[in-house]
């Protein structure tokens, strides 16, 4: 790989008192510009010196030669950093992920945590802040799974230790833990029909990103395996203010939603696919005089936040298994840090968890 041959010459040459003890190796610049490689492969086998104790790097400082051999390094400073870059996390969403991850991590790596809100932009900063500092692996909850932004392409190209959470990238090799998404769309909304309702609305954010269209789908499917007609037009897509990084109101879809509802008179129950927008929902029903499950039965993605528990109705919702995705990204990171680049594609199933917001017609 290149990054071994990168580290090896280097080491050869501290070794061989070359590159004497306290002198400072060229910038990243200058030996991407020897090797012919990448800054990410340049990084990667000067942690590898790191690790073994030739080299201590220090940001402003650079890369200092501090022994000629091997050193024993202690297992707490050898543990790998892995960043952990995320565009938003709550109680809804998110936060049993991180924890997942820090739970997973005792005593076998360093966790550094980042929140991009969704913006492209801070999100490849997070990723050269990551690579900076010596990150040895990266779990990225991607702000797009329509466009893959440069920086992923160049990990990706680099056999850089990535795993992709909650998207799908399958136009490259890279490995992904994620919810069985579809399959989670098909069990909200045969909820509904077994509930007796056949007119059934989805509302959600842009299809750009994966999971998502997955939901799409799995809404689209659960018709048809239940031999239930369908209306596309009952596909409610334009929620923009639950989206991290999306310029939209609350108040836009508030609003969007009650006229989608006025429109549709038809509609008896409906699958929200973020907890966010099961919120938006009941506060444009609040607008129109009706209430959730009274007017509209209702399942939605994801466990109502902890603050929210006592207010009526508990929603009926589908569970994903947070925690165990960030602790398999984990493991996932680090045989990559072990071994080599995997691509593995690792989907966890969901549950359909029972609450009294879907009323039987």
């Amino acid at each position: 790989m290149l990054y071994q041959r990168v580290y090896d010459d280097l080491r050869a040459a501290i070794e061989s008192g070359e590159i004497p003890i306290g002198s400072t190796l060229p910038r990243e610049s200058v030996l991407r510009d020897k090797y012919e490689v990448s800054s990410i492969t340049i990084r990667r086998a000067l942690s590898m010196l790191r690790d073994d104790g030739f080299v201590r790097r220090r940001p402003r400082v650079g890369t200092t030669v501090i022994a000629q051999s091997p050193q024993q390094v202690s297992p707490a400073s050898k543990d790998p950093v892995v960043a952990l870059i995320m565009t938003s996390f709550n109680d809804a969403f998110g936060t049993r992920i991180v924890e997942g991850v820090l739970d997973r991590a005792q005593d076998r790596a360093h966790i550094m945590l980042m929140r991009t809100g969704g913006d492209t932009k801070k999100e490849r900063e997070a990723i050269k802040r990551a690579l900076g500092i010596g990150a040895r692996g990266l779990i990225l909850l991607p702000s797009s799974s329509q466009m893959i932004d440069s920086s992923v392409l160049k990990l990706v190209s680099a056999e850089y230790p990535l795993t992709i959470i909650d998207r799908r990238y399958d136009s490259i090799p890279v490995a992904a833990v994620t919810s069985d998404h579809m399959n989670a769309g098909i069990q909200a909304t045969t909820c509904l029909i077994e509930a007796g309702h056949r007119h059934i609305a989805l509302f959600g954010a842009s299809r750009s990103l994966t999971s998502n269209a997955d939901r799409h789908r799995g809404w689209v499917a659960a018709h048809a395996v239940n031999d239930v007609a369908l209306d596309e037009s009952l596909a409610c897509d334009q929620i923009t203010s639950t989206t991290p990084g999306n310029a939209g109101t609350r108040k836009d879809d508030i609003k969007r939603i009650g006229s989608f509802l006025r429109n549709h008179p038809e509609v008896t129950s409906a699958v929200a696919c973020e907890f966010a927008i099961a919120v938006l929902l009941e506060e444009a029903l609040a607008n129109l005089g009706k209430s959730i499950p009274r007017d509209l039965s209702l399942v939605c993605f994801d466990e109502q936040p902890f603050e929210t528990l006592g207010s009526t109705p508990q929603l009926t919702h589908i569970a994903q298994q947070q925690e165990e995705i960030g602790a398999r990204a984990l493991d996932v990171t680090l045989q990559q840090i072990d071994g080599g680049a995997t691509a593995d594609k690792i989907v966890l199933p969901t549950t359909l968890v029972p609450g009294n917001s879907v009323r039987p017609i």
